[in-house]
């Protein structure tokens, strides 16, 4: 069975494209995977809005400075253990049921042995917090519930998509984050909401979705895990966690930081909000970071490296044309989004607004041409990306800020996302024609020709 998006013709006439994105795209699984993406996307652009109407702008910088805690320690387990699943996995759910069952027991106890890790640097943050005195020692105690339970719901979903059990996962993310907008919007409407209470919330939804994945997940695990497989998923993931280092240097989360140091809470909290309006858009970096890259990869042990690079084109256009609009969208009405969505209090951050729309914009670009070289195991050249994303951050980032305060912040990274989304794009025509698929445990890479199968 061929999923929706391999069969998008990019050579459509316009006027059928969205009849043939209704029908492709929105096939019955990935019907579910909108939905679940939908849900997600809903429920953090919830808590984020009323999360940042409940506090001062202060308060909403240091809550979003421990929030992008968690999205860092979550950038390492996507480089280590969920992307190799989602693309070494889900080969191996089509060709090999034992051995992948044996490979997602290696990959929860490599999940589980970095985890550990996290929650011991959370400890120790905490308690350095609280030796020093830290205003928001409240929120870096929360945060080592939360980085536990965060990872173990999100390692189990991308499970559940790695076997496209859709379904399923969004049964399990209605439980985590349903749950979390559900309780976040009570509390609100209490006046009782607080942002370590916030974080709290976040750790619990999250953990009593654990413990339904764990029933749900309960036939993809073997008795014995095999390190071949744990080394593996390195192989796979230690360029790309090189890549996501560096680029998380050039990310978003990485300037609440440095707006932080170099300016105030206050101005974190602000360009934290204006990131916040994008929310909804994130259905589709969600099917560029986590749908493609499967897709793409079963393309190409189907049909080789020419029939991934059509179904890019594909993809993209439908994918750019809708970013663009959506982005142009938030550029043209900034005033009254912000004002709408925060009241007065972001009603001044208008520019900063009609910038960070160009950034995003980029990203999503970017976003599409990464899935293309991760499903070829180009991951080197994804860290190159970083390196450049990182270089750039380090030679414009400083200046702009000191110059132009929240707005050059924002410059610097439109600059970033630019060089990078050019950076990238070149290297995926230069590895165009490249035929290697990415290698298994044990296994010498093969030319596509040599490893197609028929596929039922």
């Amino acid at each position: 069975m061929t999923s929706g998006l391999q069969e998008l013709n990019y050579e459509s006439p316009p006027g059928g494209m969205i009849a043939t994105l209704r029908r492709k795209l929105l096939g019955p699984r990935n019907r579910w995977a909108l939905c679940d993406q939908v849900l997600i996307s809903g429920a953090n652009f919830v808590t984020m809005i009323l999360v940042a109407r409940g506090l001062t702008k202060s308060a909403f910088g240091e809550f979003s400075l421990v929030y992008a805690g968690l999205l860092f320690v979550n950038l390492l387990q996507a480089a280590l253990v969920t992307q190799p699943h989602n693309v070494l996995g889900a080969s191996l759910w089509i060709s090999d049921r034992n051995s992948y069952r044996r490979y997602t027991t290696s990959s929860a106890a490599g999940q589980l042995s970095l985890t550990t890790l996290e929650i011991f640097a959370a400890i120790v943050l905490a308690l350095i917090g609280h030796a020093r005195g830290w205003t928001f020692e409240p929120l870096l105690i929360a945060l080592v519930p939360a980085v536990a339970a965060w990872q173990f719901q999100e390692f189990i979903r991308r499970v559940l998509y790695s076997e496209s059990r859709t379904g399923a996962a969004l049964i399990n993310d209605v439980v985590s984050y349903g749950g979390q907008g559900a309780w976040i919007a009570v509390l609100w409407w209490e006046n009782r909401l607080t942002a370590p209470l916030a974080i709290y919330v976040l750790a619990a939804t999250s953990a009593a979705a654990t413990l339904l994945g764990l029933w749900q997940i309960r036939h993809s695990i073997a008795r014995k895990a095999s390190r071949a497989f744990v080394a593996e998923n390195w192989h796979f993931g230690k360029w790309l966690l090189g890549s996501e280092l560096l680029n998380w240097c050039a990310s978003t989360s990485f300037y609440l930081y440095i707006v932080s140091v170099m300016l105030s809470t206050s101005a974190t909290g602000e360009l934290r909000a204006v990131q916040t309006l994008f929310g909804p858009a994130r259905i589709f970096s969600f099917f560029l970071c986590t749908i493609l890259p499967i897709q793409f990869a079963q393309t190409l042990s189907r049909s080789g490296s020419m029939a991934v690079h059509k179904q890019f084109k594909s993809v993209a256009s439908i994918v750019i044309p809708a970013m663009a609009g959506y982005c142009l969208l938030m550029a043209v009405f900034a005033h009254p989004i912000l004002k709408f969505a925060y009241g007065d209090s972001y009603a001044g951050s208008a520019t900063i607004l009609i910038l960070y729309a160009q950034v995003a914009f980029l990203s999503y670009v970017q976003m599409l041409i990464t899935a293309a070289l991760l499903s070829r195991g180009m991951t080197r050249f994804i860290f190159l990306g970083s390196c450049c994303a990182a270089l750039t951050t380090a030679a414009v980032s400083w200046l702009a800020i000191n110059l132009f305060k929240l707005p050059g912040a924002v410059g610097a990274m439109i600059v970033t996302q630019a060089v990078v989304t050019g950076v990238l794009f070149i290297f995926y025509l230069r590895t165009l024609h490249s035929s290697a698929l990415p290698r298994r445990a044990g296994e010498v890479a093969q030319p596509v020709e040599a490893a197609v199968a028929p596929v039922a």
